[in-house]
């Protein structure tokens, strides 16, 4: 098969507009999907998190990756598909949601086959989202038989569940995997990959591989399949039962092995084996192994940007290693648009096995700030394993002069620069009964002010304890950030405690591109201040100078929280 992306699309839109389509699998109808006993072959597919983008205006219209998808299934010869989670963009109020799973919906009546639905956590993200599922779509967790194999499907996103199987669902997991001893093949969906998260992520302390696990190896369960992360990875196989991750149905690629897919299973006899099948061919499981995205995660860096030659002339590298079995191809560009800087490009095949040290010449014109973007994508055969655009880091500076700003104790309104505007809670822990499931550390820069706030905390239950603040810069009087170079915050704190923290900028009123990703950032227990420092490049262009989202997960366990906190301006060297 190979298909191209607008070969299948076009496939599925003939599909719907002919009517030629398959139902829903309701679990509360019925425990078979097709014939319950028999030993024959057969197929079946699975996807998951085809939600529309983040990024998308349109929140509700499902998108054209994910019909893509739908005419892949349908030409495997499948028997029925599973959609592994994340089936609209959530986060919302009910009667948006109510149109997003119309939406929805809509766009699942081009397949030609049953498919099944599992829960993930857009679906979900509130008590109303879960009502409307429940009411729409039925069990949260349920079990079906098909041609003598049992297909047992669970909830990650119980609201207040901590991302564990536990409770009811491991009691009933339990029962349904004693009563399929006589199946065939045992196959298991769940929309978080909580086998892979490790024991200090969250707060599952790696309770599926304590207290799922065991039951699985011991039934003999042949795969487990989830999305969530949105990319294609096999893990390893642990005591007999496979677990795969399946996010490429048409979400936002991941920043690895984010191609978009879906999962060909076959079924025959006592055995089962899978194909990844993309519109321009199909591979064969270990084409993305864990070993070798985790690698290539861990090595893609771009160097930090040495100080330029006399006559400008400089280089950016981007650098990673090829843990693959076959050789990655890779393309570096440095994109100059909106700064003084030249345009540059270089490609470069990596041999399985080896590191990568892509240099491209560039020089900074007139001005070396703004920095430039530098793009990056790697190739293995046809498949985009991996591709973002970054900036370069600059190398670390040390403040000459600081300016405090706020230290979020004293709970009132006004910090050195007027007026705050600081939440009720003056920075301490509160509950907030509205708490829809806000986790990050925004900092927002604007042309006339500068906006801090921070939230604590996932979607959990309306009584769930987090923390928040806020305050602002410059909101009614003019402050002068002349020499200022960024911001930072410092805090340090009575117990171990985590904090997302991101970065966007806004100019006149409109949002610009996100220039850092997102950082997961720890504060141990002790008297010793821990700082994080943002900098910005000209008119509210921010740019991380430390910080390693790898490092320190971010975790709710610990909601003691932070006891001290500073954010100051400060003058660099």
């Amino acid at each position: 098969m190979n298909l191209t992306w607008r070969t299948a699309a076009v496939l599925a839109a003939v599909m719907l507009a002919a009517g030629a389509r398959a139902e829903r699998f309701d679990p509360a109808a019925g425990k078979a999907l097709g014939p319950a006993g028999g030993k024959e072959d057969f197929v079946f597919a699975v996807m998951g998190d085809n939600r529309p983008w983040v990024t998308a205006e349109d929140p509700i219209t499902q998108n054209d990756y994910f019909k893509t998808n739908i005419g892949l299934v349908n030409a495997s010869g499948a028997d029925f598909a599973v959609n592994s989670g994340d089936l609209i963009r959530g986060y919302a109020e009910p009667d948006l949601l109510l149109k997003e799973w119309d939406a929805y919906d809509l766009a699942c009546r081009a397949f030609k086959v049953p498919y099944v639905n599992v829960v993930g956590n857009h679906d979900v993200s509130t008590p109303a989202g879960e009502k409307i599922w429940l009411e729409r779509y039925g069990p949260l967790y349920f079990s079906f038989d098909h041609k003598g194999c049992r297909f047992i499907v669970l909830n990650s996103e119980v609201i207040g569940g901590m991302e564990r199987i536990a409770g009811e669902q491991l009691a009933w997991l339990k029962a349904e995997l004693a009563g399929a001893k006589k199946a065939r093949r045992i196959f298991v969906f769940l929309h978080k990959p909580l086998w892979a998260y490790r024991p200090d992520q969250g707060v599952t302390l790696n309770a599926w591989m304590r207290e799922v696990h065991p039951l699985l190896a011991a039934a003999r369960v042949d795969t487990v399949f989830a999305g969530h992360w949105h990319q294609y990875v096999m893990h390893p196989r642990r005591d007999g039962v496979g677990y795969v991750v399946t996010g490429g149905g048409g979400a936002e690629p991941g920043e690895v092995a984010g191609f978009f897919h879906v999962l060909r299973v076959s079924v025959k006899g006592r055995k089962a084996s899978y194909r990844v099948v993309t519109p321009d061919g199909d591979y064969p499981p270990e084409i993305v192994t864990e070993a070798a995205a985790r690698a290539l995660r861990e090595s893609l860096k771009i160097d930090p940007l040495a100080a330029p030659s006399p006559d400008g002339s400089a280089t950016l590298t981007l650098r990673f290693a090829n843990a693959f079995a076959r050789p990655l191809a890779a393309e570096v560009a440095v994109d100059p648009a909106g700064t003084s800087w030249k345009t540059g490009r270089q490609t470069a095949e990596v041999a399985p096995g080896g590191e990568a040290a892509i240099a491209v010449p560039t020089a900074t014109g007139a001005r070396l700030f703004p920095l430039p973007q530098v793009t990056y994508r790697i190739m293995l055969d046809k498949l985009q394993i991996a591709a973002a655009s970054l900036y370069p880091a600059v190398p670390p500076v040390v403040a000459r002069e600081s300016r405090l700003i706020d230290d979020f104790q004293d709970g009132n309104d006004v910090n050195a620069c007027g007026p705050n505007g600081i939440s009720a809670a003056g920075g301490r822990w509160v509950k907030n009964a509205d708490h829809s499931g806000a986790s990050r550390l925004a900092m927002t820069f604007t042309a006339g002010a500068l906006h801090a706030t921070g939230s604590r905390g996932k979607s959990q239950p309306p009584d769930f304890t987090y923390a928040n603040f806020t305050t602002w810069l410059n909101r009614e009087r003019p402050v002068d950030l002349t020499g200022y170079a960024g911001i930072s915050f410092r805090a340090r704190s009575a117990r171990a405690d985590a904090w997302e923290l991101a970065l966007e900028a806004t100019v006149g009123g409109k949002a610009l591109a996100r220039t850092g990703r997102g950082h997961r950032v720890a504060f141990t227990p002790g008297k010793r201040w821990k700082e994080y420092r943002f900098t910005w490049r000209e008119f509210g262009q921010p740019d991380w100078v430390t910080g390693d989202d790898r490092v320190s997960p971010l975790t709710v366990a610990a909601v003691a929280g932070l006891s001290e906190k500073k954010v100051l301006l400060e003058r660099y060297a």
